[in-house]
């Protein structure tokens, strides 16, 4: 698999404009000719042997390649290996990164593994080398490390995978510039990179030599970030199969890919990955945690927060370091601000004892912050066992069923749709609640929104509305979404089997539960637990809380400083300052039993008031 990270713009000009420019011009192997012979020329560097470079060079016309290095000059594109890698990850096509998750990984993060991870003369191995960011690093540090040349180098101590074909072929490709740019022009290098499936091969069976010392020295790389549902259902199933830490769920590729990794390396070995921080706490990688947790492999985990460090997608990220020794603990450090990438060595460590950590989610804590979070989570019962909290509605197309402007006409509603007014049944809708926007009570509660409810319910259970039915009893509605049904069939990028084709993309939360409830957000910047007395009211983009006692004094202490510290410390976190409020983050907040005249001064203490007799109630100080 090739390997996943971002990051794609430079300062130099170098951006997707300009690659796609090219894309549009150019067939791609004139395109890698033209780079590499511009590359060449740029340095001087005369190619007579390597057959690799040759063959290549012959495949783009001299005019193409002309062409193409005055493009690139036009945009003061800086020629050097580390660029020439940016422009192939650029150009994989959208389909195969669907399957790979291939990008760019920012170098800073690539020099950072490979200085920790190669401290001798080892053999390190990419198992998802992508156009070889890491390999390229690695053969350089070797270099310097060994005064061996850089063939030698490359057939005894570089190894890597990947499934694309044409990520193999970049890959040696740049290692070869890299050798002829350091007077190695041999015709036949050898260069050990593998295009196959990491999680399919049998690498001790690939290379016995190395695996007769024990595996390599070094597992490093930025493994694909790619959900296994993308994935044809016999390649999902010998995934369950194989691997322990992807036994369950809709796990990521990245997930197999550190077992992989740790399997890879002998006893003295290191495995350095870029990976999702969410893995230290999502519901998917639980198989994972246990799995690093009962072997206690991790040996550093650096923890990039919020921050964003790719360009062109909303990853949040973490580097893992991982190893075979037997211990009881590892390092912890998490970076507040982009400034502190500048030198990771530097960034505070926390120690973090593996018997402290939960395999349901880890809570990588100072120990000050562990005690507190313990001391919330064990003041009363758990929110989730005192509460229903109920996720919303999921139509996977909400500006389709939502009516937004609501605009009455007689029995109708009025909605609007690509500059169309329709006619919807008022009949067929139900009040709704977008939980995102939702600030006050009174805010929620005089929202006119409303949503088209194509269910019915019978003996107690909401089920679809039958076309015929639908056809017959509310035509109006019927019209309209016949006008959207091509619309409805791409959800899920019509991969999906619905229902019917105007059913909601999700069943959950068909059941409103006739009450009042809080309505919470999927995230927030901050505490957001609202009340609402539209008892029927559907909600979506976030969750219901159902609770049988006092809903004004629980909405007051899940408002408090102590539920957001209690967030901020447990939860998911996102750019901006934003928390994830998502029913596994808050289930296990607990909810003190509060005496009669407690429950009397929560709601009518001032809120600073309040605020003080809940952290004693909680028996923690916060400073928020």
């Amino acid at each position: 698999m090739a390997s996943s990270g971002r990051n794609i713009s430079t300062s130099n000009g170098l951006n997707r404009r300009i690659a796609l420019h090219l894309l549009d011009r150019y067939a791609m192997e004139a395109i890698e000719g033209g780079i590499v012979q511009a590359y060449l020329k740029s340095r001087g560097i005369h190619v007579s042997r390597n057959k690799l470079i040759l063959s290549l060079i012959e495949k783009c016309p001299p005019k193409t390649a002309i062409e193409i290095s005055l493009y690139l000059k036009e945009n003061e594109v800086k020629l050097d290996l580390g660029h020439i890698e940016k422009i192939f990850e650029i150009l994989i096509s959208p389909a195969e990164r669907k399957v790979n998750g291939a990008y760019y990984t920012p170098n800073f993060l690539v020099d950072y593994i490979i200085h920790t991870i190669i401290r001798g003369n080892v053999k390190i191995c990419d198992p998802a080398c992508g156009s070889g960011a890491f390999l390229v690093a690695a053969t350089k540090k070797l270099a310097r490390l060994t005064h061996q040349p850089i063939s030698h180098i490359l057939a005894k101590n570089i190894f890597g995978c990947d499934i694309l074909e044409s990520s193999v072929r970049r890959c040696k490709l740049i290692l070869s510039l890299l050798a002829v740019e350091n007077a190695c022009d041999q015709p036949n290098m050898q260069i050990n990179i593998e295009c196959a499936d990491a999680l399919s091969l049998d690498w001790r069976f690939r290379y016995p030599a190395v695996f007769k010392s024990g595996g390599f020295d070094a597992v490093v790389g930025n493994p694909p970030y790619v959900r296994t549902k993308n994935l044809p259902e016999d390649v999902r199933e010998r995934i369950h199969a194989k691997w322990t830490s992807a036994r369950s769920g809709n796990v990521d590729l990245f997930i197999p890919f550190v077992e992989l990794g740790i399997s890879l390396i002998n006893e003295q070995g290191l495995v350095g990955y870029v990976l999702p921080n969410g893995f230290t706490n999502s519901f998917a990688a639980r198989d994972l945690r246990r799995f690093l947790q009962t072997g206690t492999y991790v040996k550093e985990l650096i923890d990039f927060n919020h921050l964003q460090l790719f360009n062109d997608a909303t990853t949040y990220v973490a580097v893992g370091l991982f190893n075979k020794s037997s211990k009881e603990t590892f390092d912890y450090a998490l970076i507040h601000s982009l400034k502190a990438t500048k030198d990771l060595a530097l960034a505070k460590r926390e120690r973090i004892t593996f018997t402290s950590l939960e395999p349901e989610g880890w809570k990588l804590l100072p120990h000050k912050d562990l005690i507190n979070v313990r001391r919330i989570e064990s003041a009363g019962p758990p929110l989730g066992e005192i509460a229903d909290i109920k996720t919303g509605i999921a139509t996977l197309r909400n500006d389709l069923y939502v009516i937004s402007d609501v605009v009455e006409n007689g029995l109708f509603f009025l909605k609007v749709h690509n500059g169309k007014e329709y006619r919807i049944e008022k009949t067929i809708t139900k009040p709704c609640i977008h939980a995102g926007t939702a600030k006050t009570t009174e805010q929620v509660d005089s929202d006119p929104r409303r949503i088209i409810f194509p269910y019915h319910q019978i003996n107690g259970n909401y089920d679809i509305v039958p076309e015929k039915s639908l056809r017959q009893d509310y035509p109006e509605c019927y019209r309209y979404l016949l006008s959207i049904r091509h619309e409805l069939e791409e959800r899920d990028k019509g991969n999906k089997h619905y229902e019917t084709w105007y059913a909601y993309g999700r069943t959950q939360g068909l059941d409103p539960v006739s009450n009042r409830k809080i309505v919470v957000p999927t995230i927030s910047n901050s505490p957001r637990f609202v009340i609402t007395n539209k008892y029927e009211a559907l909600i979506y983009a976030g969750y219901g809380i159902y609770f049988k006692g006092d809903l004004d004094v629980l909405a007051k202490v899940l408002n408090s400083k102590v539920m957001w510290y209690y967030i901020s410390r447990t939860s998911k976190r996102y750019s901006s300052g934003y928390m994830s409020l998502a029913k596994n983050f808050i289930k296990n907040f607990s909810v003190p039993e509060f005496e009669p005249d407690e429950l009397i001064y929560i709601k009518e203490a001032k809120p600073n008031d309040r605020e003080a007799f809940l952290m004693e109630k909680y028996g923690v100080f916060v400073c928020l």
